[in-house]
């Protein structure tokens, strides 16, 4: 028997990136419920972009914190500039790892194990980089971990924010009738922002169902972002920050 099945799951991630996950569990017998909490969409030009695009050439690194980040601020590079062939990039997770690889950046600097900002910041490599020049790709308003972290670290830091994040229209009628039917098991969230987003987008009718739904995460920082609600089901944290850890921590949630 598939170790998903008759398992009803909510798939929170944005609709261009939810396919991989969706499928992945569907593979496993479950039944994915795409309900995307979050919506990237373009930032009309940054402050200060083009300037900083121009003068790439003066970093020693480039961080970029999703893949997002990559697909988003590669596009803007290339409409004001190129970029500088020895100039290296960094990745937090395998995702954006992978896109930066599908741009054709052979090397790319990376976690092997924990995929967030602390597990970048553990790398050797980035220990001692007092003067140094790096610019960090993310979304508008992203954590400050990491930069903070390295300017701390005597790095001079800039953030290039190439996207942002909003709230897409849903009808949270789609949940209601999940929650009415009995066919609603584990709800997935990657970001304290969508698990926000989710609480307001259902709303009042929906939150006794909401909060009494067992909850999937991939951060441990989630966990009382999620208690901060009032939720009262199980939280289970994925032991990898990616589509594969989340699987894995939805199969041991459906066990018990």
């Amino acid at each position: 028997m598939p170790d998903l099945e008759n398992c009803w799951v909510v798939v929170t991630r944005p609709s261009h990136q939810a396919a991989k996950l969706s499928n992945s569990i569907a593979s496993q017998g479950g039944h994915p419920i795409p309900f995307p909490v979050l919506e990237i969409t373009e930032l009309p030009q940054p402050a200060g972009a083009e300037n900083l695009i121009k003068g790439l050439n003066r970093y020693q690194l480039a961080i970029f914190i999703s893949a997002n980040a990559v697909n988003q601020g590669l596009a803007l590079v290339n409409s004001h500039g190129h970029w500088p062939s020895q100039l290296p990039v960094a990745a937090i997770g395998r995702a954006t790892t992978s896109a930066l690889r599908g741009a054709g950046f052979d090397a790319v600097l990376a976690p092997r194990e924990r995929f967030d900002s602390e597990g970048l910041l553990d790398l050797a490599a980035l220990h001692d980089v007092s003067g140094q020049n790096i610019v960090i790709f993310r979304g508008q308003g992203g954590r400050t971990k990491l930069g903070d972290s390295l300017r701390q670290r005597g790095a001079k830091v800039d953030y290039l924010e190439c996207y942002r994040r909003t709230r897409p229209q849903i009808d949270p009628s789609i949940l209601h009738d999940h929650w009415r039917d009995r066919q609603l098991d584990i709800i997935t969230i990657t970001s304290a922002e969508g698990l926000q987003n989710l609480y307001d987008i259902v709303g009042p009718d929906g939150r006794d169902h909401l909060l009494s739904t067992p909850l999937v995460v991939c951060h441990p920082r989630l966990v009382p972002a999620a208690h901060k609600l009032g939720w009262q089901a199980a939280i289970l944290v994925a032991k990898k920050n990616d589509d594969d850890g989340l699987v894995e921590a939805m199969i041991r949630a459906w066990r018990r």
